[in-house]
């Protein structure tokens, strides 16, 4: 991928629409890694899915209750 490609993605994520995507799409990830895991036994599958949970359920907190505004240190932007 080119940087240009990087920044647009990087950029959309900074978004509320952005958050609420990459959310729906860790959760899927989470979701599909767990009944994965849940027939094969593997540690790392289910490892994975929980970080792909915890992700979804970061980028959903940010959207619903920052809004997704937050500023480089991750806390609330005031105003």
């Amino acid at each position: 991928m080119s940087d240009n490609k990087v920044n647009t993605i990087d950029e959309f994520h900074k978004t509320r629409k952005g958050k609420a995507v990459f959310a729906g799409i860790e959760l899927v990830l989470a979701y599909l890694l767990v009944t994965r895991a849940i027939d094969t036994g593997s540690l790392w599958q289910y490892a994975l899915a929980i970080l792909f949970f915890a992700g979804g359920l970061n980028n959903l907190f940010r959207v619903f209750i920052f809004g997704g505004k937050l500023n480089a240190k991750g806390k609330p932007k005031k105003g």
